[in-house]
């Protein structure tokens, strides 16, 4: 008994001497189908890595702006926070009334002047 690829280089041989029995065609051709759906089936893989590779270096990327991202936005964060306190601070001192609403006033304030307040005493 040989062995698959004995087998098939022994119909290659034939097929190239024109020696081929229509059995060995039928073999010969089974062969060649199962090779072919074999280099198929592993082009698929190699696509679906590709695009697996491809999706993670996207995926990367997004998170490596997104950290960026939330750098920028935490050292504003620490630039504004001291400025609304300060804001929070005059208001309810100016105007206690407003010390329920004081703290969001502060945080409108902060945002739109980005400026550290004067005191007003």
């Amino acid at each position: 008994m040989t062995t698959q690829p004995e087998r098939l280089h022994h119909l290659l041989d034939r097929l190239l001497r024109d020696v081929l029995l229509p059995e060995e065609r039928e073999q010969l051709a089974g062969a060649v189908r199962l090779l072919q759906a074999r280099v198929n089936d592993q082009n698929g893989a190699a696509d679906v890595a590709v695009r697996a590779v491809r999706l993670m270096n996207e995926a990367g990327a997004q998170r490596d702006a997104a950290e960026a991202r939330v750098r920028e936005l935490e050292t504003k964060v620490a630039r504004l926070t001291p400025n609304r306190t300060r804001y929070a601070d005059i208001i309810t001192t100016t105007y206690p009334a407003l010390r329920y609403a004081a703290d969001d006033i502060a945080d409108h304030l902060a945002r739109a002047l980005e400026t550290p307040p004067e005191a007003t005493r």
